[in-house]
């Protein structure tokens, strides 16, 4: 499906997501890429992230919507009535110019209730869900979903998430911390699933390795203290101070803030990038060609291979670091 450009006052780009926060991140990527490609100025979320409700706090987008309290499952009734929909989600929809679905591709069932509420907007309705054959020869995620509606992929290399990217370089990679004594860094030590959990005893020998030139800190939130209780939190502060934070936007704030930041494959991760802050991002089984984060500070590392020793990991990722110090803006 090809999408005519078309520029007139009154269009309104509304995407529609039910991911977590990772994705959402890239979601938001694309929507705001997409909003580029077509000249739309005007931006809405319909999504399940908390994500989604930071970035109209940022200026990002005009208004993010709850789709549990829409509730946005209901496009997945194919149900022709009016009476069948929540009456904001029906009004939400119609007022747009143009649809942006991670709801799945145009022959879904969405798409079809999609078209029936609003069948003037434009509808780019992708399947979220990456493609065997293009995550074989690694092709991003990001870019998979473009193909599906015939645009380019977002830039790689633009911190989306910022909203002053075109002109203003992030502040955590400005000159004017040089009076600090050494720079922060966050390293983040969960993940969704424990395979995509680096070792710990490897992340801890990095953080010590790391106190060498930053100021380190542990950040973790109630999804690493519900799998690991208070005796991971005090395992944590054995090696630099932890952070114990449950709100996203505080998350997000910590993360914006910091000057580096380390992290597994995960939604943190995605937002540290796109913010603009260097970032490392450990690989472990995901596919990093596929899954990486967008963003103009980005280096990916991997997990620690058994047999090398620990010290000589550590090394690479320091050294994948330091690279990025040649990446800053001048």
């Amino acid at each position: 499906m090809r999408t005519q450009h078309r520029h007139f006052h009154g269009n309104k780009l509304l995407t529609l997501h039910a991911g977590a926060l990772g994705d959402c991140a890239l979601a938001l990527a694309t929507m705001l890429h997409v909003a580029e490609c077509l000249g739309i100025k005007n931006c809405e979320i319909i999504a399940r992230s908390p994500l989604a409700a930071w970035a109209p706090q940022q200026k990002l987008i005009a208004r993010a919507y709850d789709a549990e309290a829409l509730p946005m499952h209901q496009l997945h009734l194919d149900a022709p009535g009016e009476t069948n929909y929540n009456p904001s989600l029906l009004t939400i929809i119609s007022e747009c110019s143009h649809i942006l679905s991670f709801l799945g591709n145009s022959d879904h069932t969405t798409a079809r209730t999609l078209k029936r509420i609003n069948p003037s907007a434009t509808l780019l309705a992708i399947d979220p869900v990456p493609s065997e054959s293009e995550a074989n020869i690694g092709t991003h995620i990001t870019e998979q979903w473009m193909k599906q509606i015939s645009l380019p992929p977002p830039c790689s290399t633009t911190p989306w998430l910022l909203p002053s990217h075109r002109c203003i370089a992030p502040e955590s990679l400005s000159d004017n911390k040089t009076d600090k004594l050494r720079h922060s860094a966050l390293i983040h030590p969960g993940s969704g699933g424990l395979e995509k959990c680096c070792p710990l005893d490897a992340l801890e020998l990095l953080a010590t390795t790391l106190q060498t030139d930053y100021e380190v800190r542990w950040i973790i939130g109630p999804d690493e203290m519900e799998r690991f209780n208070e005796e991971y939190f005090h395992r944590l502060q054995k090696t630099a101070p932890a952070i114990y934070e449950e709100s996203i936007d505080r998350a997000i704030e910590q993360v914006h803030h910091t000057d580096l930041y380390i992290g597994m494959d995960t939604g943190l991760t995605h937002v540290a990038a796109m913010c603009g802050v260097a970032t490392c991002a450990l690989f472990g089984p995901s596919n990093c060609h596929v899954w990486q984060p967008l963003g103009p500070l980005l280096v990916v590392g991997s997990f620690p291979d058994q047999r090398i020793p620990l010290a000589t990991w550590v090394r690479a990722q320091i050294d994948l670091i330091a690279s990025l110090q040649d990446r800053k803006p001048v």
